[in-house]
Formats: C-alpha cells, structure tokens, sequence
C-alpha cells in the first residue's frame, strides 16, 4: 500500500504518507482535531498577541512539540511504521518530543533552543518542497509554488538559525502562518481518514 502511495504521489512525506493510517480511529481523530485547533490558536495568537505570547511562548512550544512527537510516535506505533527503513515518522516523533521536553525544562531560557529547533524543522520542511519541486520539474509537471515555497522556508530557517535569539521576536507572525497551514494540512489529513 505505501508503494502504491509513494507512486501516485511521491512528495508525500512520511507524516502525510502514513496520516491515514495514524487518524484511522475515532479516538486518534478526535486527537488530531484537537491537535488542528491548538496549532490554529496558537497561530492566530502569534500573529496577533506576539507581545503576550513571547513570554509564554517556551512552555507553548515545547508542549506542543512534546505532544505532536506523542502523537507521531504512538501514531507510528499503530501502524507499524517503524517495519520500514525507509520511513521516518517514529524518529521524527521521538526528536520532537525530546526537544519539546528540552524546551519546557529550559524555559525563558529557551529562545536560543527555540530558534534552533525552528530553524532546523524549517530547514527539514524546506528540503521536503523542494524534493517535490524538483521530482515535479524532472516530470513535467507544475513545480514553480513548491520551488517557491523551498525558497521561502529554507531562506527564512538559515535566517533563524544564523541569530536564533535576535531573529525569534520577529519571527513570531511568520511562526503564527507556519502554524495555521500546517493546522490546515493535519485537518486534511484527518478527513480523509474518515
């Protein structure tokens, strides 16, 4: 089945690949309901209270890391993902979780750690688009808002991470953004799961 996937459409990553599989119950639906209205909030909320939330902004983050590397890794779990080599759902929750946890322990300390793990997701969603822009190019499809949005997320995550600390401020909207499309792209994954 997950050949078959990889065929009809290759850029899928392993946390879409395997969404079905993972919001599959009524139970993990209701999770990842939940899990699409935080990431919406916290979205909206970097987006219009920066001043209120960059105080708060440690605890947030590294629980909401920690709880989207639950869900990854017990998602994971359910559907044997970890049988395959060529997967990386159970790593990427396990990562998660970890530096969600290091986050909260951290605290205000954390902005350095913040700007860290945020330019290195980043860096990693960055590299994802443009392995389907480029895989859209070689197949003469459309591949110029893939190519784009790699542009986008890989220059922003070299610019967190060349100053994590004086560059998280203001990138707390863009934060806010990144956290409503991917709330988008987890609520599209759990309805076609249903």
């Amino acid at each position: 089945m997950h050949q078959e996937n990889q065929e009809k459409m290759p850029h899928i990553t392993a946390w879409k690949a395997y969404g079905q599989q993972i919001f599959s119950t009524p139970a993990s639906r209701k999770i990842g309901y939940g899990l699409v209205g935080i990431m919406c909030l916290l979205g909206i909320q970097c987006l219009f209270l920066v001043d209120f939330l960059y105080g708060i902004l440690p605890y947030l983050m590294g629980g909401f890391l920690a709880g989207v590397g639950v869900l990854a890794v017990t998602g994971s779990i359910l559907a044997k993902e970890y049988r395959r080599l060529d997967t990386k759902l159970s790593s990427s929750g396990i990562l998660m979780l970890v530096v969600g946890i290091a986050i909260i322990v951290r605290g205000n300390e954390a902005d350095g750690l913040i700007g860290v793990a945020w330019g290195i997701f980043g860096l990693i969603q960055g590299s994802e688009s443009l392995n389907v822009a480029i895989y859209n190019l070689a197949n003469k499809k459309r591949w110029g808002m893939d190519m784009l949005q790699a542009a986008v997320q890989i220059a922003l995550a070299l610019l967190l991470l060349v100053d994590p600390v004086a560059k998280l401020y203001p990138h707390m909207r863009v934060l806010g953004l990144e956290l409503l499309a991917t709330g988008f792209h987890v609520f599209r994954e759990v309805r076609a799961a249903s």
